[in-house]
Parts: structure tokens; C-alpha cells; sequence
């Protein structure tokens, strides 16, 4: 996380209440590297996703008690699937990737406040996302673009391989620069030459790219959505504070309170 400046609260979008649903799998496929794309029809949470925002996934497996939280990558209102994708990094990813169809996830959502473009005319947006984090990004680049907004998303990696869910914004012609760590294309005094001079800036997935977004912020509107372990993603069990409790409160929360913040410098 960036460590200068301030994660302000969006304003509260139009409530939509979740759904439970035992979302059957219709597809569970391996992309690349560690990350997997798994399919659930799940119509409620189709027709109701907004960009930014996430599911809690509860698996049935003898080893897993806790639900995880995952961004919603690509909906289909008319079938009434969601795509999200995933790496495999533990326990819980492991049994999510031997998920087959014909099986059920819990599936508990939309989750979190979306992101928040400016209502002013289209201008240029700049989506900055690494791994995961770019999946919490294809939604809301390619509204941007059908909108009539100038889009650029950097999508960042530590392989070539690793640069995963950009498929769908090359489909929407969202012009995508891919880069990564193996070919040094992914350092972020590279990024900052960048000719593009965006309004709105997001992130998501890497604290290099966070501060890459918090450094437009006097020129541009700038969203950051935060990554955090969860067990309820409701707000209830109050485990993914974005910072410590102070006598007087407790920092927003990612869940309730995110995934999506609003980011404003210090003052001088």
C-alpha cells in the first residue's frame, strides 16, 4: 500500500444486496503460469456486478473453513455467469483448482463499492493492474471505452506468462501495454514516460503501481482497490482494516468500506 497521502471513502453507489447462491461450476480451465479461470452461473451477481467489486467463494472441502474473497473479471447478464480468475497460491486455491463442473461454490455477492469514474465528459483513463489485480480492472476499461473514454491499461507481471485477463479488453479494442519483470519493461520509472496524461487514474494488485496512480493525483481523479484476506466480507468480522485502530475509530474497512478508495495527497 502507498504510505503517503490518504484512502478516502467513496460515496455510497446505489445499495444492491447480495445473494447467496450455490453457483454451479461450468468451467474451471488453467490459463498460464499459476492462474486458473473459473466459470459459476450465478445470474443475480451477473446482472448486479460493477467494476471493482467481488464475491466470497465458499468451497465444501474438510479443509477449508473460511470463504475467499474474489474480483468479479467478466459477467454475462444474458446467461447469467461470472468469471473470475485466481492464482494458485495455497490450501484454498488448490481446492479451487480442482474444482470440476457439475460441482457447487457458495458463492455470496457483489461485494464492496465499485469504482467511481468522474461524471464529467469522457476523458483519458490509465489502469494500472499487476497479476490478479488486473482482473479487477477488465470491467470497468471496457465501460470507459464504450462510454467513449480514451483508455490505456498497463497490464503488469513478473512473466510474460504471468500477464493474465486481458483477453476480454483486446476483444473490446481497450488498448492494452503489457509488460513484465523478466523483460524489465515493468519498472516504474519506465511506466512514468508513459505519453499519455490521464483524469482518471486506478490501480490495483501492486503497491509500485499504487504509488505510480498516487503520483497523477494532482491532475487527476485517482482510485486505488485494495487486495486483503477475509473471512465475511461484510464488515462483520472487521479483519481487513485498512489500518490500525485509533482511540477514536477504526480505519475503513476493505470490504464495507472498499475494495475501491478514492486517493488525495498529504498537504505540504
Amino acid at each position: 500500500m502507498i504510505t503517503t497521502g490518504f484512502l478516502d471513502v467513496l460515496p455510497a453507489s446505489e445499495e444492491v444486496q447480495p445473494t447467496w447462491i450455490d453457483a454451479p461450476v461450468l468451467s474451471n480451465v488453467h490459463l498460464a503460469d499459476r492462474y486458473h479461470r473459473l466459470r459459476l452461473a450465478a445470474p443475480l451477481a451477473a446482472e448486479r456486478a460493477r467494476p471493482g467489486q467481488f464475491v466470497m467463494l465458499t468451497i465444501s472441502s474438510p479443509v477449508l473453513a473460511l470463504p475467499r474473497p474474489m474480483a468479479v473479471h467478466d459477467v454475462d447478464p444474458e446467461t447469467g455467469t461470472i468469471d473470475i480468475i485466481y492464482g494458485v497460491v495455497g490450501v484454498g486455491t488448490r481446492e479451487m483448482a480442482a474444482l470440476r463442473p457439475g460441482a457447487t461454490v457458495g458463492t455470496l455477492g457483489p461485494l464492496g463499492r465499485p469504482f467511481a469514474p468522474p461524471p464529467s465528459a469522457p476523458g483519458r483513463a490509465l489502469l494500472l493492474g499487476r497479476g490478479i489485480g488486473i482482473c479487477s480492472l477488465s470491467l470497468l476499461g471496457r465501460e470507459l471505452h464504450a462510454a467513449g473514454w480514451d483508455v490505456l491499461v498497463v497490464a503488469s507481471g513478473r512473466t510474460p506468462q504471468a500477464v493474465v485477463g486481458t483477453e476480454e479488453l483486446d476483444a473490446a479494442g481497450v488498448r492494452v501495454l503489457r509488460v513484465d519483470d523478466e523483460s524489465g519493461t515493468s519498472a516504474p520509472e519506465l511506466l512514468r514516460d508513459l505519453d499519455f496524461a490521464p483524469t482518471y487514474v486506478t490501480a490495483c494488485g501492486s503497491a509500485r503501481l499504487e504509488q505510480l496512480a498516487a503520483d497523477h493525483a494532482h491532475t487527476a481523479e485517482v482510485q486505488i482497490a485494495l487486495e486483503a484476506p477475509m473471512a465475511c466480507g461484510l464488515g462483520y468480522c472487521h479483519g481487513c482494516s485498512t489500518g490500525a485502530r485509533t482511540a477514536q475509530a477504526e480505519a475503513p474497512l476493505v470490504c464495507a468500506d472498499g475494495p475501491v478508495f478514492r486517493y488525495r495527497p498529504a498537504t505540504p
